[in-house]
């Protein structure tokens, strides 16, 4: 849901709701965990927190070059041509929002007594992996199928109808072990291993405390961003940090 909204709505629309996570997941926390109301100051460090994140997720503005105008121009009016598909955007972020928030309420209302944090994470990726790979073999066996035992043609101007293709399933040719080598470290740590600290944070902190910590996501790409990439960090984008932190800094402090 969350990459399916991030296509049709852009990435600071889709961060825009995402910062919604932490009042959801206080409002979760108190309806099926029965978890302690979070204080007056707690609820206004959340908002501070997603108004924070959301400034500090807006791209900088520059000078647009004649074909990215054009560009511009395009996707607005295509935009506007697809108004449903805009809402539908939205209401897969929002969906992702409530599934995602739900999911760490199952896990700390059943995961913590029977699993690790280990093992609820090798379950998790383990049946992904499970399914993907199940996916993609069906979806190779079927294009093979079609193209030996059907010939789909228009008699429009002789056009031949392609055959269906599996190549979003096929493993990716000519990397470089280098380049599998970085492909497995960042599955490693980004996929893996930030499950892992992630399922072991929400066993043991209040759920709104934790949504909010984990919405700081946005905020700590802008230095990592620079660091690595020499992005550029715009004023706007120092005030929004600066607002996240303090709001967490107020839920953390208003529960401890």
């Amino acid at each position: 849901l969350w990459l399916q909204a991030l296509a049709r709505i852009g990435a600071a629309r889709t961060i825009f709701v995402d910062a919604l996570k932490p009042f959801t997941a206080a409002v979760f926390g108190r309806l099926f965990l029965n978890e302690a109301e979070l204080s007056a100051l707690a609820y206004v460090g959340v908002a501070l927190t997603s108004v924070g994140v959301t400034v500090a997720a807006q791209p900088q503005t520059r000078k647009l070059s004649d074909e990215e105008e054009e560009v511009e121009e395009f996707q607005d009016s295509e935009k506007k041509a697809g108004a449903n598909t805009f809402a539908l955007g939205y209401a897969m972020a929002l969906g992702n929002v409530i599934l995602d928030t739900y999911g760490a309420v199952l896990t700390k209302q059943h995961g913590s007594q029977s699993f690790t944090a280990f093992e609820i994470s090798a379950i998790r990726f383990g049946c992904s992996a499970a399914i993907l790979l199940a996916t993609g073999l069906a979806a190779r066996m079927w294009a093979r199928f079609v193209r030996k035992h059907r010939q789909l043609t228009y008699d429009l101007d002789t056009m031949t109808m392609p055959p269906p293709s599996s190549s979003w399933a096929d493993m990716p040719r000519g990397m470089t072990s280098k380049a599998w080598l970085c492909v497995l470290g960042g599955v490693t740590l980004t996929t893996f291993t930030a499950s892992v600290l992630g399922v072991y944070a929400v066993m043991r902190l209040p759920l709104g405390v934790y949504a909010a910590l984990t919405s700081l996501g946005p905020v700590i790409s802008l230095p990592l961003g620079y660091l690595v990439r020499g992005d550029r960090v715009t004023p706007w984008n120092a005030v929004g940090a600066c607002l996240a932190c303090a709001g967490v800094a107020m839920v953390v402090t208003s529960t401890g």
